[in-house]
């Protein structure tokens, strides 16, 4: 049997998904559940439970103890707490989200003490769990992977996630959009298996995001040509507006207010009657002792401004790409919500295109990132659908320099990898002894609304009078998106390189949330372990309860039984299985 030694993941805001090369096939891993997608939920038990639990039981405790339940994180990481997606969420979320100087923070109660987590550490918890369940799958530790982004995501977003994966004891071997991942998915299905030319719209309606992409594909040559999309548009916005209209069919119905201690439950369930609605033509919702019905023609009411206005970017783009809707040959459909019945619909009525969806979108892009992976990590057998494959990508948005808060681009958004744009800068002062370049990200001309990169100082040079002080500043991309920057002094030829831009965690904060994240999971292990002894334990009293015959020893059963059941430590246990034991 031979095995990958890396894995491809799908880190999803609603779900995450890995999969692997096995036997010269991609393989999607199942969980410890033995299901092939996990929750991206994690929870934080009070005291007496199990410090953490990630993935369907951390989600199912939303139905009952929505405290300390995490998720939607992906949308958190590099974002500012003032950013709109982070207002949004804090209107719908059961747990809080924290100002800390601009960043979002996630307050969350461990062990019975308060603090707070930043996103990265939420998604390293999950991704951990992934990485858990794949090296069993693959009888071998996992170390490398390569893990997905929404084609939109900037630089600093991007370096969130690496450091996530870096956090959880991973190595991110590279770092793919999420609709290239699901293009290499379908080459290895075939599907565009001859010399024309085909114009693809990958349509990706995901739990936190929507990505819309084209891409022209020609024998083995994959060229994106534009990417666009929205950032508050996914399942959990159509989760939240479920939520606002059941809330208010309750309070009509009941003439009572809702009670937001029903919140995660109302959440759970409006999310399983949108997958329930995929097949049926009604659903029923429970809200504290009452029931209520939403119907197809309900949820598709509700929705149908969601899907026009995802159909509105796809046309934007297709503008943007100078091409006309009648160029389009293909839809790819991506991401769990494009599952939605009013979705296919929608987009035949508007393209009269038959959708692609012969590898099931929670997937594929898991099984294009574990192609990929192997690419990477074994470039000595690269099979031959991957070794002839180019993939050519886009910068999702602008790359430039602040003037007067304005942003100045240098790297135009769409602008095809690699990449190479220069500039001119000046002293703008008599004889200053240090320049100041703000580099940012985004689309907005204002750069209060774009996203700063990082500030680079240039010194170490002569002062001269105003204007006389003269540097080139090169932005190189590469083809994974990451970003150099090289400033030559003019009057010297001297040059100074900043690699990977983006603001990252130093090693030494790595290390400290992996020894924090590694602390937990032994806890929880150590929990679990006494869960089984204690069942194990109570199996044995029962049976001895069972068969009793004499007063004193069934009394004495009895009270240990009632002991067992505040058990906290092994040692403790210990002494009652002994006591059992003797009788």
């Amino acid at each position: 049997m031979s095995v990958a030694d890396a894995i491809g993941i799908d880190l999803g805001t609603s779900n995450t998904v890995s999969a692997i090369v096995k036997n010269g096939r991609v393989e999607v891993i199942a969980n410890e559940l033995g299901d092939r997608v996990t929750p991206s939920y994690v929870a934080f038990p009070p005291k007496k439970n199990p410090p953490l639990i990630v993935g369907k039981l951390a989600r199912n405790r939303l139905k009952t103890r929505p405290e300390g339940v995490i998720h939607d994180c992906k949308r958190l990481m590099g974002v500012k707490y003032s950013d709109c997606v982070v207002q949004q969420m804090k209107k719908t979320m059961t747990f809080d989200i924290v100002d800390v100087n601009d960043e979002p923070m996630i307050s969350v109660t461990q062990s019975g003490q308060s603090q707070l987590l930043c996103p990265e550490n939420i998604g390293a918890y999950i991704l951990s769990n992934v990485q858990s369940y794949s090296s069993r799958f693959a009888g071998k530790q996992i170390k490398n992977a390569v893990v997905t982004v929404p084609a939109y995501f900037n630089q600093i977003q991007i370096q969130k996630t690496k450091d996530a994966c870096r956090i959880a004891g991973l190595n991110p071997i590279g770092v793919i959009t999420e609709p290239v991942a699901a293009v290499y998915a379908y080459a290895e299905c075939s599907l565009f298996n001859d010399d024309n030319e085909h114009t693809v719209l990958i349509y990706d309606l995901g739990g936190g995001t929507f990505d819309a992409t084209i891409m022209k594909i020609k024998g083995s040559e994959y060229t994106q040509i534009g990417i666009d999309g929205d950032k508050t548009l996914g399942g959990s916005t159509i989760d939240a507006i479920l939520m606002q209209w059941m809330i208010e069919q309750y309070e009509a119905s009941c003439g009572t207010t809702f009670d937001r201690k029903y919140y995660g439950k109302l959440r759970f369930q409006c999310e399983a009657a949108k997958i329930d609605l995929r097949q049926r033509d009604e659903s029923e919702i429970e809200i504290d002792d009452d029931s209520l019905t939403i119907t197809i023609a309900n949820l598709n009411s509700l929705i149908r401004p969601i899907i026009a206005h995802s159909i509105e970017i796809c046309d934007r783009l297709i503008t943007s790409c100078k091409i006309q809707i009648g160029d389009i040959d293909d839809i790819v459909l991506v991401g769990g919500s494009s599952r939605l019945r009013l979705v296919h619909s929608m987009l035949t009525d508007h393209y009269h295109r038959v959708l692609k969806e012969s590898i099931n979108p929670d997937e594929c892009v898991a099984y294009g990132a574990a192609k990929y992976a192997y690419f990477l990590n074994r470039n000595e057998s690269i099979p031959v659908v991957m070794k002839n494959i180019i993939v050519s990508s886009t910068c999702p948005s602008d790359i430039g320099v602040d003037i007067n808060g304005r942003m100045f681009a240098v790297i135009p958004r769409n602008a095809s990898l690699p990449c190479r744009y220069g500039m001119k800068c000046c002293n703008e002062r008599d004889y200053c002894k240090r320049i100041n370049v703000n580099v940012y990200q985004g689309n907005a001309a204002e750069n209060i609304n774009n996203v700063r990169l990082r500030t680079i100082s240039i010194k170490n040079f002569t002062p001269q009078p105003r204007g006389k002080n003269v540097f080139t500043i090169l932005f190189n991309m590469d083809k994974t998106g990451v970003l150099n920057i090289s400033i030559r002094d003019e009057s010297t030829g001297i040059v100074s390189r900043y690699r990977n831009i983006q603001a990252n965690l130093s090693e030494e904060e790595i290390t400290a949330k992996r020894t924090d994240l590694e602390s937990l999971e032994r806890e929880t292990e150590s929990y679990m372990l006494l869960q089984k002894r204690i069942n194990e334990v109570q199996t044995k009293m029962y049976d001895k309860l069972l068969h009793a015959t004499n007063e004193s020893v069934e009394a004495t059963l009895r009270q240990l039984i009632n002991e067992v059941a505040t058990v906290v430590d092994p040692q403790q246990l210990s002494i009652i299985e002994a006591r059992v034991n003797s009788l």
